[in-house]
């Protein structure tokens, strides 16, 4: 993913279903054209997979603006952003999913403090975002002022029903892999497993896309995303128990076989970035099987 994604896929998404018609104007065209790049500020370090309990506070001026303060974490690509989704609690006595309101925000005005988070793969894709009497006119808002939640879930949404496995397909890569080591028959099964894997994911990709095109954005965006984060980390892994020791030999060369581990490694992200697969399984037997809700502990 570039971080030319989360703008076509969460910001457009969110302005065109949400947006007033000057936000719109003011951003979708820009944002289409690679003229501005976004990232979203939902997580914090309190407030991960229970978004219903962020902190960050938008606090009502005068003069009808806003200032932010609080703080964000996990944020994809801050680094590169010009604006962001800002998800704050502006009714200050509020709890849960009442008194949250959706803003756009300028990542580069005064207090706010973007500090990048060093992965394992030696990346710093995710970051904490440190926001200190952040101003934000009224004009910013998406939706209502105390509509946040409906917006917020409309973006996870779209954001779950847009994943999407590009380029060449994984199980095609983990078999020439396969076929270059070992003539082994449980890893040709595994192989086999996988490509299996895969084509049920991209099953789910077409219905959800189905389900997108009637304006329904829900729990098929959840099974999709549940899908490819397992999908890649299951090829990942495979190919480094394939490559063996050697897939720990990280070389600066176009050989996309050279970076199994780091492919490994940022796998594992997968099943935390857009919602953690967790929260997935949650949504999916809660909405879908109709089973009871997990207890809540607060």
């Amino acid at each position: 993913m570039t971080p030319l994604a989360p703008s076509l896929t969460l910001a457009v998404d969110t302005l065109l279903a949400w947006g007033s018609e000057e936000l719109k104007r003011r951003h979708v065209a820009a944002t289409v054209a690679a003229e501005q790049v976004w990232c979203q500020l939902f997580s914090e370090p309190d407030a991960g997979s229970d978004l219903a309990s962020i902190r960050t506070r938008a606090a009502l001026e005068q003069d009808g603006s806003f200032f932010v303060t609080g703080s964000k974490v996990w944020t994809s690509y801050a680094t590169h952003a010009n604006y962001a989704l800002l998800l704050a609690r502006t009714a200050a006595e509020s709890s849960g999913h009442d008194g949250l309101t959706m803003f756009v925000l300028d990542v580069k005005a005064p207090g706010v403090e973007v500090r990048p988070l060093r992965e394992m793969t030696g990346g710093a894709h995710f970051n904490e975002v440190h926001l200190n009497d952040v101003r934000v006119t009224a004009d910013c808002i998406i939706g209502a002022e105390g509509e946040g939640w409906r917006v917020a879930m409309s973006t996870l949404g779209s954001e779950r029903g847009r994943v999407r496995q590009r380029g060449r397909p994984r199980w095609q890569r983990v078999a020439a892999l396969q076929q270059h080591e070992t003539s082994d028959p449980v890893s040709r099964d595994a192989v086999a497993q996988l490509a299996v894997l895969e084509t049920v994911s991209q099953w789910t990709t077409d219905r959800a896309d189905q389900d997108a095109a009637r304006g329904r954005v829900g729990p098929s965006g959840s099974m999709l995303k549940l899908s490819a984060s397992r999908v890649e980390q299951r090829a990942a892994t495979l190919a480094v128990n394939l490559r063996g020791v050697a897939a720990t030999a990280w070389q600066d060369d176009d050989d996309p076989d050279a970076h199994l581990v780091h492919w490994f490694l940022g796998s594992r992200a997968n099943s935390i970035a857009g919602g953690t697969d967790q929260i997935q399984l949650n949504i999916i037997g809660e909405r879908v099987l109709g089973l009871p809700r997990e207890p809540r502990t607060r």
